[in-house]
């Protein structure tokens, strides 16, 4: 899953129109720096960035 965020403040994402897609995923890694996010029902995306998760 790729996220952008080209706005100059941060942004939280609630998930749940993505949940056809997402399916049975409940949590993600990104893959640039090995973070884990333990719920993806919400993600925060820092201003001015890109997230690339791996979903799990």
């Amino acid at each position: 899953m790729v996220i952008v965020n080209s706005e100059d403040k941060a942004k939280e994402l609630n998930t749940a129109r993505f949940a056809e897609r997402i399916l049975q995923a409940t949590t993600a890694t990104n893959i640039i720096t090995g973070e884990k996010i333990n719920n993806i029902n919400t993600i925060n995306i820092p201003a001015s960035n890109t997230l690339v998760l791996e979903l799990n």
